[in-house]
């Protein structure tokens, strides 16, 4: 899914651009085409999913190998309100990190 939109931001301006493949393997060749030019890549894993968390070096390798050497990366780990079906700790979460 593709969303775009605009928001006013202190000097000078900024665009944003989030694109969510879901980690889905389909997408993974138009995956590495969106790494260039990006200045900034944010990771996401589900923490009641540990095989989403496990994928997440894979991620990070495919990264390493087409995007911008100096690009920004952030892991996060969501669906937190879900703590009493958590499969990933948090201590696992910012090893990784």
């Amino acid at each position: 899914a593709l969303d775009v939109r605009g928001s006013r931001l202190p000097e000078p301006p900024c665009s944003l651009c989030c694109r969510d493949t879901a980690g889905q393997e389909r997408f993974r060749t138009i995956t590495t085409a969106y790494y260039r030019g990006a200045m900034g890549i944010m990771l996401v894993y589900d923490i009641t999913n540990e095989k989403s968390f496990e994928n997440i070096r894979n991620w990070v390798r495919n990264i390493e190998e087409h995007a911008s050497p100096d690009v920004e990366k952030m892991i996060l780990g969501n669906k937190c309100d879900a703590n009493d079906k958590r499969q990933v700790s948090r201590e696992q979460g910012e090893k990784v990190s």
